[in-house]
């Protein structure tokens, strides 16, 4: 199968399959669209039978209450006016308010009238006991003789429900006392409902909690009925759908339910209107299948056939390199004069390629470094010769093989957690690590970089490891040679301490011996003096401390909570308010919070009563701000305050302050207002300071 077959069967299977996605997306969405207009209709429907049912309700109760509310229905139910049942309930009276019964209690709950109505036979019947019982008991427990507005419910009997409207027997003027209880009584049979149907244009049934309970199809409708779908849509069959929804009833509730069934004449119509459409879809697509596959090959691939065609005649027949003729004007009459020197240039593409690469591995075999690559499987795909070496192997005994070979179990494996890293994170990892190999062991500083494929997945790491064994040894003998010097510096402070102690002594006893005025001011300024280079000897030994040890990362709530146990005082309350904030700095940072809290509480004033710590995520980075209420700072200190030397006690407090910050680039100023109290603001640059997850993100 050639090309041209390959593109018109391919474009021809993919028109195919877009015009079978469009016609099966417009299926569903069409289906969907009639089914809720389908279930719009039906609840329409049950909603037009509930209010013609309530209709009924409110027509029966106005019927109720006018009949009940009567002076010569009052006077019947004294007993004086014996001729009112004779003279008003008649079948006629039945028939114009389509009611099937009419009941009276008096005051002491006697039956004055029971009355009974067939429409069927157009004549009088009796009411059975059992229901005059059930109204009795009704009109009794809800205390209808003693209502102002009456009442309507539904009750259950034999023949079906019974829609009963009760009001109390009241004067014209509907002012009592209520002389007894009027009833009047309708039943939903199945006269009654055929009625209802034709108004509502659907067949109408009442449906009581007992046919419910027996049917599990029907108990699973009904459950469906809630405050917020009040009507439950149903297909019954492929002909007939129902509406189900809860018959307003001031008796028990969930007595009897409201079943409306009709034709399915929407779903019907858009099933013959979704036929139509397919049908017409498929002439459609088949016509613009056809048009397109001509149009294409016609136009672009019959001639890129006869391009290929002119192209393999020329080259068998005379070897020429001629550009294929095309007599049009279009694209591929271009494509056809300008595809030698594409080619031409992919050529030199490659050959440029070729040398590149050559240059790049010229340039890895000579480094000094060991270069190498691993892929994600950990064998090594590339390795230059130093490196191979290094390991006493060849780049040919390396590549292909897995790196953990090269190395102890241990080391190998702390390499693999390295790479796994880089792989995981997509990002450049540097270590400096001790690295074991046949001649010795040597330190090594690597960067270790992720290698992407075109679809920018990791397909491996590029590795650079070089020797750094002659500087860590510098750094070790640095390190050696500060120790000592330290060493030297500790043990001279101590004897001048101690010396100096002495000398404080003696100037105490010269005090005992001496009564001369000049010679007890003389020994004053002398403890002046011993007292400046005892805090001069103190702040060489804080200032040694400096850079001492590697900066670390330091919870300030902690620190803090630390450094200010000893220097804490009843009437200032010092607040912190940095959860989870951790800042990479000297170990001297401890220092830096004590001298700041305790320069406020020395130089506060009475007045002051808080020091607040808090911090602040800004764009540049933190700012942790250090505040209290006292005096403050005057403008012109603001920058003296650092300077070794100025101040009120030693003077070295915040300029130490001040260096050991330094040392990780963090910053401080004091920002407070004169008067209102001081503000000294530590700001941290960006990555050198975190939060955990106690407290807030960065």
């Amino acid at each position: 199968m050639n090309l041209r077959t390959k593109l018109l069967l391919g474009i021809g299977i993919a028109l195919i399959v877009t015009f079978a996605f469009v016609a099966v997306f417009s299926l569903i969405t069409m289906d969907e669209s009639y089914c809720m207009l389908e279930e719009r209709e039906v609840i329409t429907t049950v909603q037009r039978a509930q209010s013609s049912l309530s209709t009924d309700q409110k027509s029966l109760q106005s019927t109720t209450r006018d009949w009940a509310a009567w002076m010569d229905t009052y006077r019947f139910a004294q007993g004086e006016n014996p001729g009112w049942i004779d003279a008003n309930i008649d079948n006629d009276f039945f028939e114009r308010f389509d009611v099937q019964g009419v009941i009276a209690f008096n005051r002491s709950g006697d039956r004055i009238l029971a009355e009974g109505y067939n429409p069927s036979f157009r004549e009088a019947e009796d009411i059975p006991k059992i229901e005059i019982e059930q109204i009795r008991t009704f009109s009794t427990s809800s205390d209808i003789i003693n209502s102002s507005k009456g009442s309507y419910v539904i009750l259950k009997s034999s023949s079906g429900p019974l829609i009963v409207s009760s009001h109390p027997i009241l004067m014209d003027t509907y002012e009592g006392p209520g002389e007894g209880s009027f009833h009047i009584i309708r039943r939903a049979d199945e006269r009654y409902l055929a009625g209802l149907s034709a108004r509502t244009g659907s067949t109408v049934t009442i449906i009581s909690s007992m046919e419910i309970s027996g049917n599990q199809t029907l108990t699973g409708i009904i459950a469906g009925i809630t405050p917020e779908k009040p009507v439950v849509v149903v297909a019954e069959n492929p002909d007939t759908i129902t509406g189900y929804a809860y018959m307003d009833d001031l008796g028990e509730a969930g007595q009897y339910y409201i079943r409306v069934s009709g034709p399915r004449t929407i779903h019907q119509t858009g099933e013959a209107t979704m036929v139509t459409f397919i049908l017409s879809l498929a002439v459609a697509g088949v016509f613009l299948i056809t048009f397109v596959l001509l149009f294409i090959d016609r136009v672009v691939l019959s001639r890129l056939n006869n391009m290929i065609r002119t192209m393999r005649t020329r080259t068998d027949t005379d070897g020429t390199k001629d550009t294929p003729d095309d007599s049009g004007v279009d694209e591929l009459a271009r494509l056809a004069h300008e595809i030698d020197p594409v080619f031409e240039r992919l050529a030199e593409s490659q050959v440029q390629l070729q040398q590149s690469e050559e240059r790049y591995r010229s340039l890895a075999e000579s480094a000094q470094d060991f270069i190498y690559i691993i892929d994600t499987k950990d064998r090594v795909t590339y390795v230059n010769s130093f490196a191979a070496a290094a390991v006493q192997k060849s780049p040919a005994e390396i590549i292909g093989k897995p790196r953990s070979a090269l190395f102890p179990a241990t080391e190998g494996e702390r390499q693999r957690g390295n790479i796994r890293k880089v792989i995981e994170t997509g990002q450049t990892v540097k270590i400096e690590s001790n690295l074991p190999l046949p001649s010795g062991e040597l330190w090594s500083d690597t960067i270790l970089v992720p290698l992407r494929d075109r679809n920018n997945a990791i397909s491996g790491v590029l590795g650079v490891s070089r020797d750094i064994t002659q500087r860590k040894r510098a750094e070790e003998a640095l390190y050696q040679a500060n120790k000592k010097l330290n060493l030297l510096s500790s043990i001279t402070r101590h004897d001048i301490l101690n010396q100096l102690t002495a000398l404080r002594t003696y100037l105490e006893l010269s005090l005992d011996y001496t009564t001369d005025q000049a010679m007890i001011d003389f020994i004053a300024k002398e403890k002046v003096i011993s007292e400046i280079i005892d805090q001069q000897i103190s702040f060489t030994r804080d200032y040694q401390k400096m850079g001492l040890k590697l900066p670390a990362w330091q919870d300030v709530d902690a620190v803090v909570s630390w450094v200010i146990l000893p220097l804490a005082k009843p009437a200032v309350k010092v607040t912190i308010d940095c959860p989870g904030l951790e800042v990479f700095a000297d170990p001297m940072l401890e220092k830096v919070f004590y001298n700041l809290v305790d320069n406020a509480l020395r130089y506060g004033g009475k007045s002051m009563s808080e020091v607040h710590i808090s911090a602040r995520d800004t764009p540049t980075g933190l700012v942790i701000m250090i505040e209290d209420n006292g005096g403050g700072v005057p403008d012109e200190n603001k920058d003296r305050i650092f300077e070794r030397g100025f101040g009120q006690n030693t003077g070295f407090g915040l300029f130490l302050s001040r260096e050991i910050l330094e040392i990780t680039n963090i910053t401080i100023q004091e920002t407070g207002t004169f008067g209102r109290g001081a503000r000294f603001e530590i700001r941290v640059p960006k990555g050198a300071y975190r939060f955990s997850s106690a407290g807030q993100k960065e």
